[in-house]
């Protein structure tokens, strides 16, 4: 079952009409601008129009839902004397800060490299009520009848004046290389090329029924529309050719009933939403939930099994990472930098312990990941990968240690796994770049990276396996089962980061699965829960049988003709005699034959 959907159906297009226009009205003196000339704005040639409310368009049945993620403002820290953000009207990303214009005319930053800290800044222009980023610049509008821009170097305001108009939102699509721009009075979206030269407008008025934007924003090549129209407010993600066609559609649904200010996306299936200081929440980050179930681009070989659930006490919010205790017990990490040492049926709380960092400040959801090595003390890894170490005396913890891991400082990593045999750790970058390659990263005993691997499968370093982006990891019994926060999948791999299994599971009980933890043939599986929703219960699943009802292949064991082993995750029988020869190595005059996937 797959978590990120690469596979939405596309909704219908919207109607179109080509009719002429006369530009003349739109006409703007030449301007000097960033090495460029900004010359009238004006076409040869007849632009197409397209009507954005036909019925197949506003087809509710189709739509997606964007629910709350992350209540971002929630957990802001502000300087002293610095009061909160009140009234957004346009936020903008230029990672790792996050922009943000009230009404008021504060502009500030909220800087996600530094546990969401906000700093005021000198406003980039007066009376501006949406701005974007551009080349060399920014461009903004006021609500009135201009585009303006200030380039970077610090010249005065340039402007360029479309007649009759109310522009009101403005976006610049770097990857195109297009600016666009709403005008409120027409419901107009207006197109323009990097030298300001407008190439196309695009009326979203059928009806005599307007369609108000109130967020422009852009990704991966796409425009995303936020708009307010009966009855809610909506995000389209259009494709930027010619008709603009609708590929995606979602309704926001957020508690409350509130003005939604501004949209910034952040990936594929989520985005940042401001929203007016009636709600409870100022800045949200919102995602598509139902895309990440389903399944990824490699065939399933199994299916984890239900066995039970477990509910856990209601002071637990947010679970983040579980390890298993030498006596039965648990360790549980959450959100809020705690961890908690419960009971085997996790029914009791033995210790509550919060994490105290001396050279980060630990925010809301900061901590990734607990594991210990003795049983009896534990280690919390932080998303800046601070660890902390804490040693049990008695029935109450104290913090022995702090320090950085020297891993990759530009990856993120969501879990860690320990071989006791080894006294390995095990991390896999859970990079949310498909194409950007994930790694093993195997640590010794002292937390210094010994080897990397990237993820391969049937020998072969592919694409594919980046998809699954890791949330959890856990090592048993010589293997590595990593939790995708792609698909609703383990990945079965082995201590060289071959992809052996995959293994799909339910989504039922747990909706956002966020770590895991493998005892013999059993998996333990904890889940995220949002502001407002019950805390999802611990989940036991039975593994499937990974050797298919054969024996594993053994270095030291001799086979005869027509034996059958496992390596790797795939069926091999012997041709003849043979003693040392690896199956997975496949070569002509091989002594194995391969003859299927185990689980095929």
């Amino acid at each position: 079952m797959q978590r990120t959907s690469h596979h939405l159906s596309l909704l219908a297009s919207f109607a179109a009409a080509t009719v002429s226009i006369n530009l003349s009205a739109f006409e703007s003196s030449p301007t000097y601008l960033n090495s460029s000339y900004f010359n009238k704005a004006q076409l040869s040639k007849n632009t197409r129009i397209n009507s954005y409310a036909g019925s197949a368009y506003l087809n509710k049945d189709n739509n997606g839902i964007l629910e709350e993620s992350f209540p971002i403002s929630e957990y802001v820290l502000y300087p002293d004397g610095e009061a909160e953000i009140e009234d957004p009207i346009s936020i903008y990303l230029d990672f790792p800060l996050l922009n943000v214009i009230e009404q008021s005319g504060r502009h500030g930053t909220i800087n996600a490299a530094t546990e969401l800290s906000y700093q005021s800044q000198t406003p980039i222009a007066v009376d501006s009520i949406d701005i974007s980023p551009g080349v060399m610049g920014v461009w903004y509008v006021k609500g009135d009848d201009q585009i303006y821009f200030k380039a970077d170097s610090g010249c005065s305001e340039q402007s360029f004046n479309f007649p009759n108009r109310n522009l009101t939102e403005i976006h610049w699509d770097s990857e195109n290389l297009a600016l666009w721009a709403f005008d409120q009075i027409a419901g107009d979206l207006l197109r323009l090329n990097w030298s300001g030269e407008l190439e196309q407008i695009h009326n979203l008025t059928q009806n005599n029924q307007q369609i108000q934007i109130n967020g422009l924003s852009s990704y991966d090549g796409n425009l995303w529309l936020l708009t307010d129209e009966a009855p809610g407010q909506f995000v389209y993600e259009l494709s930027t050719s010619d008709d603009l066609a609708t590929q995606r559609s979602w309704k926001i649904e957020l508690a409350g009933e509130t003005d939604y200010t501004d949209i910034q996306v952040f990936d594929k299936y989520s985005a940042f939403i401001s929203r007016s200081s009636d709600s409870d929440a100022t800045i949200i980050q919102v995602k598509d939930k139902s895309a990440y179930t389903g399944d990824g681009p490699l065939s399933n070989t199994g299916q984890l099994s239900m066995l039970n659930t477990h509910d856990l006490p209601d002071e637990i919010r947010q679970p983040s990472g579980i390890y298993p205790r030498l006596d039965g017990g648990w360790w549980v990490a959450t959100d809020q930098a705690e961890v908690f040492e419960l009971t085997a049926d996790f029914s009791e709380i033995r210790a509550r312990v919060k994490l105290e960092f001396e050279d980060i400040v630990c925010n809301q959801g900061c901590i990734e990941m607990v594991v210990s090595t003795d049983g009896s003390s534990f280690y919390a890894i932080s998303d800046s990968k601070q660890v902390v170490h804490y040693q049990q005396y008695g029935s109450d913890y104290q913090k022995a240690a702090e320090f950085s891991l020297e891993i990759s400082p530009d990856q993120d990593f969501a879990g860690i796994a320990y071989n006791p045999d080894s006294e390995n750790f095990y991390m896999v970058n859970n990079s949310v770049d498909e194409f950007e390659q994930d790694t093993l990263y195997v640590l010794d005993k002292n937390w210094q990276v010994q080897q990397q691997f990237p993820l391969s499968f049937n020998g072969n370093i592919i694409e594919e396996a980046n998809e699954y982006n890791a949330e959890g990891i856990a090592y048993s019994n010589n293997k590595l089962y990593l939790l995708s926060a792609a698909f609703t999948e383990i990945l079965v791999l082995s201590t060289e980061g071959a992809i052996e299994q995959v293994i799909d599971f339910s989504q039922d009980p747990i909706s956002e699965p966020s770590d895991l933890s493998v005892i013999d043939n059993q998996l333990w599986m904890i889940g995220d829960n949002e502001r407002n929703e019950p805390t999802a219960p611990v989940a036991v699943f039975s593994l499937p049988d990974q050797y298919c009802g054969f024996k594993p292949w053994l270095a030291d064991k001799i086979y005869t003709r027509g034996d059958k082993v496992v390596k790797d995750g795939f069926i091999y029988r012997a041709k003849w005699w043979t003693i040392g020869d690896d199956p997975s190595k496949q070569y002509p005059w091989s002594v194995w034959k391969k003859i299927r996937r185990c689980g095929n």
